[in-house]
């Protein structure tokens, strides 16, 4: 690690809370199989009543006339019931990961002030400013649109795939694969969006916390959690990367 400079005071990193990011990440999933598990049932349902019509390498104009009507009243449902619950998981995560952002800026302040030896400091930013209300909002609006996004994906990927197998006169058992592969597509798309959302909410409510109790800079520490790190987020400052470097929140890198 790099020698720290004397004359700044340094805080306690803050970091997202890993229990957040797996209560979401099994809220989204929990969604993500409900749907994929009644696509399965209804579909399977669906091409057993026209199974004996199938002839391999043909397709089946009843098979697929009905899949059409039922994929598009499945999606219609499906839609439906994510819009519904999005809101209310969306506003239950961000207001977890505030909470938790506003605890971990306030720790991480009064660790910057003790060592300044300033004694009987309370943390500004307890009301919520303009400027956090804003953020909150943002991050509600933009959960929301990702939770939504789940079925929205999942629905075009599972069209093209049934109806190609449909058209070849496949058998069950290979559009059950297909049903099968789709929904695993989109558990890891649940995932991903609970695992980047959970960084994202964090690294922006926590940087409103810190403005807000009149901290400027923050210093970029690269934890080596991701799956896939990108060199310029682990190289050193000296070495041209952000590793270590002192940033303005006013003006952070662009990432």
């Amino acid at each position: 690690m790099n020698a720290r400079n004397k004359n700044i005071v340094y805080g306690k990193a803050v970091r997202p809370n890993a229990g957040i990011r797996a209560w979401y990440r099994a809220a989204l999933l929990a969604l993500t199989r409900d749907m994929a598990d009644k696509v399965k049932r209804r579909l399977l349902n669906v091409y057993g009543k026209y199974e004996d019509q199938v002839i391999p390498g043909a397709m089946d104009a009843n098979l697929s006339s009905r899949t059409e009507a039922v994929l598009r009243q499945l999606q219609k449902e499906t839609e439906r019931e994510f819009v519904q619950k999005a809101p209310q998981l969306a506003e239950r995560f961000v207001a977890r990961t505030d909470a938790y952002a506003r605890n971990s800026a306030k720790e991480s302040v009064k660790g910057m002030l003790n060592q300044a030896a300033w004694a009987g400091f309370e943390v500004k930013g307890q009301t919520v400013s303009r400027a956090l209300a804003a953020v909150l909002k943002a991050e509600i609006y933009d959960n929301v649109n990702y939770i939504t996004s789940i079925p929205n994906q999942y629905f075009k990927d599972i069209a093209g795939a049934v109806f190609r197998n449909i058209a070849q006169g496949k058998s069950a058992d290979e559009i059950e694969k297909v049903l099968a592969y789709t929904g695993r597509v989109a558990q890891r798309r649940a995932e991903l969006i609970a695992r980047d959302q959970s960084q994202k909410a964090f690294e922006s409510l926590s940087r409103q916390h810190m403005k807000a109790a009149g901290i400027t800079h923050f210093e970029w520490v690269a934890t080596g959690g991701g799956m896939h790190p990108r060199p310029l987020h682990h190289k050193d400052v000296k070495n041209g990367g952000l590793n270590h470097g002192i940033f303005s929140f006013d003006d952070p890198p662009v990432i």
